[in-house]
This record gives C-alpha cells, sequence and structure tokens, in this order.
C-alpha cells in the first residue's frame, strides 16, 4: 500500500509541485515538472511561445493531355498522358527546381514544406518530353507557364493543362 492509502504502485512526491486540488503528482511529473517550466520562462523571454519559424507549405499541380485531333485544346477525343516530365522552377531567396512526372491521371504535383519567411514568390512551369509515341510535340500555347504565387499555406495553385 502506497503513503496515500490506495493500492497504486506509482510513488508521489509532496509539494513543492502540487497536482490538481492539492494532490501530489507522481514522481515522473514532479522531477519533469521544472524542466517544462523552464523551458517556458526560456520562450517567456524571446517575447513567444510559439516557434521562431512558422512553416509553410505550397503546392502547384497540373495536367498533360495528348491532343488527338490537333485543335490545341483539350476534348472529350483527346487522353491523358502519363510519364511526362514537367519542370518547375520557383524563386524565393534562391532559385529552386523541381521535376515531376505525370501519374496515371496525367496529373503533376509539387509541393513543399519550408519556413514562412522562404515561401515562393513566382514560378515557371514547362513541359520537358513526353514519352507517348504519338504526342512528342508541344502544342502552341503549351511552352511555359510563368505566375506569382501570393496563397497562404496549405492552399496550392493550378496550372492549365499542357498539350501535346
Amino acid at each position: 500500500m502506497s503513503r496515500d492509502g490506495s493500492s497504486n504502485p506509482v510513488r508521489h512526491l509532496s509539494p513543492p509541485w502540487p497536482g490538481p486540488q492539492g494532490q501530489p503528482l507522481p514522481i515522473w511529473q514532479a522531477c519533469i515538472s521544472p524542466y517544462i517550466k523552464h523551458l517556458r520562462g526560456f520562450w517567456h523571454e524571446w517575447g513567444t511561445s510559439e516557434p521562431l519559424h512558422k512553416a509553410w507549405t505550397g503546392e502547384i499541380h497540373g495536367r498533360v493531355v495528348c491532343d488527338v485531333c490537333g485543335d490545341s485544346s483539350v476534348g472529350p477525343e483527346d487522353h491523358i498522358l502519363e510519364g511526362a516530365e514537367v519542370v518547375v522552377l520557383c524563386i524565393t531567396n534562391e532559385v529552386l527546381n523541381y521535376q515531376a512526372f505525370t501519374n496515371a491521371k496525367g496529373i503533376y504535383t509539387v509541393a513543399e514544406t519550408m519556413s514562412e519567411s522562404d515561401r515562393w514568390d513566382s514560378c515557371l512551369a514547362r513541359p520537358v518530353i513526353s514519352f507517348h509515341e504519338h504526342c512528342t510535340h508541344l502544342g502552341e500555347g503549351s511552352t511555359r507557364v510563368k505566375f506569382n504565387y501570393n496563397h497562404s499555406s496549405g492552399c496550392s495553385h493550378n496550372i492549365r493543362p499542357f498539350v501535346y
């Protein structure tokens, strides 16, 4: 039987660190309590209880399509291109280069989480190559797309389809 009269084998310390309603804390909580108080004090010295750097996530996605009839528009007769390569360049404090390939639905995605101070300012996406035997030449207006990225964290930017 423990000193508080229960059959609980957890050892308890009496205050200086009382638990709820003045009950003593289990020893593991009493031992780490001073460290938690120290960390809270450290954060308050910096004037915040939050981390110094906030994370930001950006996402870009689009499709690559084979223009079967050659009219430079996407219609029901056209089909998606799986495995097409797209390169996305984004400018922050430096130039970041991303490489993406389309999935079975013809969709490519580029996403990254970084410090909010390093978030993307603007990006340029361009198709590189299609491995489909009948769709290897880019259609007019599908050579590249340049855009400013001014979305908040977690939001995505959709790019119009690239047409081969």
